[in-house]
């Protein structure tokens, strides 16, 4: 059935009878017009009898074919569907349209593309009339659906809602009831409405208003709303405070003074308010970075009176804030009247200025690396973690044993970012050395923390193995006849226990395929003897030339005693290209590429995700990792970093020892940003900048390349396959900007004028938009995926890392940022570079008009002969320009493993 919001004189006669529907669904619509016939058909699936629902379906001011989508859909449905159409008023517009239209005792919300387990609407319903009156909303479970993974997962109030029941707010105060997944009584012109003056946080204001009158929510179990999560970016760019601050700050007041208001959910509110602040601070999306000087101090404090609202206690009390950001929230707001202190039962703990006792977890050791060496004792690395480091300076490490006793040297740690992009903890690396002990000896190694105030703690140990090499059974790791165990505040090695080789028996009993992969292993590591073995490793799937087969074809023809393998998912098309090295050719995650690695004393890789240089699976490593050669690692890199990204790049974050540099300036950036010391970085230049000529009127022709930079907010997925956003693809800054960019570049003729053809190079990751980029004029045209950096004139990028390889050929550089405001703002996974835009190496632009202007003056003073303005930035700033790097690594890692 179809019907449209008409009502007049009926409204009345309907409200005085009884509800013609037992639920009715609202579903607000924009936009989501791919998602519709997924939404009918959860509610066509639906167990309560058909005409005891009714579907409301609001357009709000599509812009697609929604509108028509629904009206084929209630065609076609034998549901009780009523369609409304309304200018677009927003989410809250439109589901108090919904809510004015329905007709059902009971009020259910479902946006257009999430969808109901089939037993919803009838077991929810029951479940609410079994309270009677004792309740006005009604929860059920959230599941949060990843349809591209097929991944699931479930929202943390389920710990406190278990059961099918009703739930007083003052004794479940953390619950957090954010999301729409309630039923609400429908009071029909005394319903509670939705705040249209809000953008963001109106689902949380609604459900909140509701349960105030009862302060008690019902909860059903047997029911279920699956929330999509496409993978796509763009749906959070709204709850950014550049957009929402001020709605935020409103949501949290009227939140608060719902509190004053019902004294009985005064403490849920709290914790409601706390269980945003954690989820902003953590997707960076919190404070009001966007504002600069006098309004960033008032927006700062605005933000500081939604806290000191919160007492401590209830601060302290949240199960959704980490203890690490329990404490910096606290410090920023100066809650803290003293150090930490050790009570009487050992326990730490923090004294807050209104007198609340915060207990404190232990500090922890973090090992993230335990390696053997080649003379037989263990290299075991990893972080120091706890929450009052951040109260205080560098504590001491130490370690003993009946037979020495060792300070163990603090570094500075990338955790310092605890999760978000701001540095809001205190931890400390580390790295000792546990010496070789003698068969039948017991030595068991106690480790000691020393705060600046004093305190001495035992430290708890966690195994957190990014990368080891031993055999890896629970909490115990063995290598050869013995066995190392991290418990009780330090560990201890000694012979494999009784306990230890019969779980080793029960373990193979139970994988007989892992004992064939061991004695598999072993025997080819015995007939392989002690040879010398490199990898050398790109990015799998990709068939280019990076620095890792550049390297290889280099060190390959030396003669050395060095076995060396380039690792590849395209070994025919190599073998072919280079016949001389076929045999060193092996395919990516093989036997052979298993085996190889195991032997290998080297692994040089070109990108950092595990998987792109390590062919064994965890569990693959935790079965054999005992039977591996000690190895270094060498992160090659693909380019040069200057994307502002210590949570990722760090050190302690990549699974490498050394990195190869080729400039003063990565050498300072990673020494000072990214937890690298002078020895681990190896400053040799990279190998690909050995191919690369030096651009001159002759050779480079009149070519220039435009190679904008990917934006992790404007495609979906995961790294290994992007998909395609394209409605916020082409609603973007970007998008508009590049467009009117290039739009402009053919219609100005000034490719014409002097002679010289464009070239647009996406990112691999900004492939699926391919086919968005056709060009009328023939003198601008899609790049290779492989192109010839030392062909092009000039170079137009926004923050593309391969800028630095048309600075070393001596290209004009012009840098152009048409999301400026976004990237600033943090949309994109970094918002700063660590070499900015104003100490480049050509001008920057944001806007179209003066791109085109910039690139027609960049043009007009090479046809003029004119030297380059910037030509200062580039003097010095390689390291080498000998194209020697190759040979200069070579030399670097023979040395390095002598």
């Amino acid at each position: 059935m179809i019907g449209f919001a008409n009502r007049g004189e009926e409204r009345e006669m309907r409200e005085q009878a009884m509800p013609r529907y037992t639920a009715s669904v609202i579903v607000p619509i924009y936009n989501k017009s791919s998602y519709l016939a997924d939404c009918i058909a959860s509610l066509e699936r639906q167990t309560l009898p058909r005409n005891a629902f009714q579907v409301v379906m609001v357009d709000d001011g599509s812009t697609d074919d929604s509108l028509a989508v629904c009206q084929r859909l209630a065609a076609e449905s034998s549901l009780c569907i009523e369609i409304i159409a309304q200018e677009n008023g927003g989410v809250s517009s439109a589901r108090n349209a919904g809510m004015r239209a329905a007709e059902g005792r009971y009020l259910f919300f479902l946006d257009a593309d999430d969808a109901l387990s089939p037993d919803t609407l009838r077991a929810v319903t029951t479940v609410f009339d079994s309270f009677g009156d004792a309740c006005d909303v009604v929860a059920y479970p959230l599941c949060y659906c990843y349809p591209k993974t097929g991944k699931t997962r479930r929202h943390k109030r389920e710990e406190w809602l278990s059961d099918s029941g009703l739930y007083p707010l003052s004794d479940y105060p953390f619950v957090a009831q954010s999301t729409m997944n309630v039923c609400v009584r429908n009071r029909f012109e005394e319903s509670i409405p939705f705040s249209s003056g809000l953008k963001m946080g109106e689902d949380q204001l609604f459900v909140t208003r509701n349960l105030q009158r009862k302060a008690v929510l019902g909860y059903c179990a047997e029911a279920q709303y699956n929330y999509t999560r496409d993978g796509s970016n763009s749906s959070s760019l709204g709850n950014r405070p550049c957009y929402a601050f001020d709605d935020m700050i409103t949501l949290y007041r009227e939140l608060l003074s719902i509190a004053v208001e019902t004294p009985s959910m005064e403490e849920y509110v709290r914790q409601l308010v706390l269980y945003n602040f954690d989820w902003r601070l953590r997707a960076s999306m919190l404070f009001p970075d966007h504002c600069k000087g006098e309004k960033l101090r008032a927006e700062n404090r605005r933000l500081a009176s939604v806290f000191e609202a919160i007492p401590s206690s209830s601060v302290v009390a949240s199960p959704y804030l980490g203890e690490t950001h329990k404490v910096y929230l606290l410090k920023r707001y100066s809650r803290f009247a003293m150090s930490p202190f050790v009570g009487d039962d050992s326990g730490l703990r923090l004294r807050l200025a209104d007198g609340e006792l915060f207990d404190c977890e232990n500090a922890r050791v973090i090992v993230t690396r335990c390696r053997k060496t080649n003379q037989g004792s263990l290299i075991v690395s990893g972080r120091l973690e706890c929450a009052v480091f951040f109260l205080q300076g560098k504590p001491s490490f130490s370690v003993s044993s009946p037979s020495m006793h060792a300070d163990i040297a603090l570094m500075t740690s990338s955790y310092d970012y605890a999760g978000t992009h701001m540095r809001i903890a205190k931890c400390w690396g580390f790295e000792c050395e546990l010496p070789v002990i003698a068969a039948g000896r017991r030595d068991r190694y106690a480790f000691e923390i020393v705060l600046e105030s004093g305190e001495k703690l035992v430290p708890d140990f966690e195994l957190k193995l990014a990368l080891h090499d031993l055999r890896r059974l629970d909490d115990v790791l063995l290598w050869g006849r013995k066995q190392l165990v991290f418990a009780d505040g330090g560990c201890t090695i000694s012979d494999v226990s009784v306990s230890s080789k019969a779980h080793m028996v029960s373990y193979d009993m139970r994988h007989p395929k892992a004992v064939a992969s061991r004695i598999a292993l072993k025997r080819f590591l015995h007939s392989y003897g002690g040879k010398r073995v490199w990898l050398y490793q790109d990015l799998p799937g990709s068939p280019l030339k990076n620095d890792a087969l550049r390297q290889f074809l280099h060190d390959a023809a030396i003669e050395d005693g060095v076995e060396r393998y380039f690792v590849t998912e395209h070994v025919e098309e190599l073998s072919a290209k280079y016949p001389e090295y076929a045999g060193g050719i092996v395919s990516a995650r093989s036997t052979r590429h298993k085996f190889l690695y195991a032997a290998s004393e080297l692994v040089l890789a070109s990108y950092l995700e595990r998987n792109t240089f390590i062919p064994y699976a965890k569990r693959g490593v935790d079965q054999l990792g005992d039977l591996f050669r000690p190895k270094k690692y060498v992160y090659l890199q693909h380019g040069i970093l200057h994307a502002h990204m210590p949570w990722y790049f760090s050190k302690d974050r990549i699974r490498f020892d050394y990195e190869v540099v080729s400039t003063e300036f990565e050498a300072q950036n990673l020494t000072r940003n990214y937890c690298f010391d002078d020895a681990s970085l190896i400053k040799s230049g990279a190998a690909r900048l050995d191919d690369l000529r030096f651009s001159s009127a002759d050779y480079a022709g009149k070519r220039i390349i435009y190679a904008p930079s990917w934006r992790s907010y404007l495609v979906a997925g995961k790294s290994e396959a992007r998909v395609a956003d394209e409605a916020a693809f082409l609603s973007s800054s970007l998008w508009k900007g590049m467009k009117a960019f290039l739009d402009g570049v053919a219609k100005s003729g000034v490719l014409e004028r002097f002679d010289y053809t464009l070239d647009v190079k996406l990112h691999p990751n900004f492939a699926c938009y391919k086919h968005l980029f056709a060009f009328d004029d023939p003198r601008i045209r899609l790049a290779e995926d492989n192109v010839d950096e030392s062909g092009y004139a000039v170079m137009i990028t926004d923050f593309s890392s391969m800028v630095y390889d048309f600075v070393y050929t001596g290209a004009r550089i012009m840098y152009f940022v048409p999301d400026a405001a976004e990237f600033r703002n943090g949309f994109n996974h970094y918002s700063k570079l660590d070499l900015p835009f104003g100490e480049g190496f050509g001008p920057y632009c944001d806007v179209a008009e003066d791109a085109l202007s910039a690139l027609d003056g960049t043009l007009r003073a090479l046809a003029a002969g004119e030297g380059d303005p910037y030509a200062k930035c580039r003097q010095g700033f390689f390291l080498y320009e000998d194209a020697n790097n190759r040979q200069r690594l070579y030399e670097a890692l023979s040395d390095m493993l002598a």
